[in-house]
Formats: C-alpha cells, structure tokens, sequence
C-alpha cells in the first residue's frame, strides 16, 4: 500500500517542482496580505515595501534550491536570537522553541529521500555502479534543496516580513513569548507544516489513514 501510495507523491514532490511553485505562490500571499493591511490603515509607503518584496522573495527561494552556502545560511539564522521585529524581542530561535515547524510532517514518511532509489530498484537499474551512485547524489539533492532550502526560505522570509510586523501590531499587549507563540502557529498553518503536537488530528490510525489518502494531510 504504502508503495503504491508514496512513490506516486514522491514522483510528483520531486519530479515537477510543484512544491517550489506552491511555497512560492504561498509566499505571495502572505506579501499581498501585508500590503491590503497597509493600505487599509493609510500606510502607502509600506504596502509598497510589501510588493517590492515579492521578487526578492522569490529569487531567495529558487537560490535555497539550489546553493549549499545559502541554505548554510538559513539554517544559522534559524537558530539566530537576533530580533526581527524592532523593538521586540522576537527571533527565529524563540519562535522553533515556541512550535514553529518549517516540514510539513504527514507529506512523507521518515525515508523521503528514497523514491529515486525505489523507483530504480524496482525497474533493476540499482545494480549497476554509475547509476547508484548518480541515484544517491540525486536523492540527497532533491531532499536538501526542498526541506533544507525552499521551506525554511519561504516560511521565514513570510514571517521576517509579512506575519511577524502585522502581528507585532494586531496584538501590542501580548508578551514577547506570547507574540512568538501566535506567529509561529499562523506560520504552521499558512504553509502546511503543523506538526503533530499541533494537530487537530491526533489518533493514530486516521493520521495514517490520511497520509495515504491525501497529498498532504
């Protein structure tokens, strides 16, 4: 079953950068959202900021693809305390330890990288030496540029320039602690990456039910 069911996902995750584009168009939102916002309370100059993001953004993304030494970045500015709201103690390693997820935990199971690796064992092609090894390189490739690259580049940028300043001023009164709590769950809903502690669905068998019964629970 479970063959059946993820080597077709993983083909499609993989194979046709669908899930580059729909971080990318996710991401657009979150800055349209911020420009309406703006606009709505006379703040012109900062809806303008807002959209002039969106190309940025969206070459941050294609290069967390791709680049090794961009996605080293990320992950040091993942566990970074630098604020990034001014004035407010809100930082990317406060929001990890208060839920923040940046991989979407019912996509796949654990073995993600596998489905080139299973494809080319199921048609025999493991066997020969320049193709397992084309295979392995592949494997690691895909998985890094994806869930080391276009995830963390997507869900922090939205928050960095969008989620967390909207935020900041929606909720004044709310502790820095608070704030980050908030923001980090609007994050995990936003770009699908609830973590089970998270969900609303916490049995067991109809999690798993659905992780075979939909692209992504």
């Amino acid at each position: 079953i479970d063959k059946f069911v993820f080597i077709p996902k993983r083909a499609k995750l993989f194979g046709s950068f669908f899930q580059q584009m729909d971080f990318t168009q996710r991401a657009y939102v979150g800055s349209w959202t911020h420009a309406i916002e703006a606009l709505s309370k006379g703040r012109g100059i900062e809806a303008a900021k807002a959209l002039a993001f969106i190309p940025k953004q969206t070459a941050e993304i294609i290069r967390a693809n791709f680049s090794p030494g961009f996605r080293k970045r990320l992950q040091d500015k993942l566990l970074s305390t630098d604020s990034i709201v001014p004035g407010r103690n809100i930082n990317f390693k406060g929001l990890l330890d208060k839920g923040l997820s940046i991989r979407d935990v019912t996509l796949l199971p654990e073995n993600l990288g596998q489905v080139a690796r299973a494809v080319a064992e199921e048609s025999g092609f493991l066997y020969n030496k320049k193709i397992r090894r084309m295979i392995t390189s592949l494997e690691g490739m895909m998985l890094r540029g994806l869930f080391e690259g276009v995830y963390p580049a997507a869900i922090m940028a939205d928050i960095e320039n969008n989620i967390a300043p909207m935020f900041a001023r929606w909720y004044p009164k709310l502790s820095d602690d608070e704030l980050m709590s908030e923001i980090a769950k609007v994050a995990n809903i936003a770009y699908s990456t609830i973590p089970t502690a998270q969900s609303a669905v916490q049995q067991q068998f109809v999690r798993k039910f659905l992780k075979r019964t939909m692209f992504s629970m």
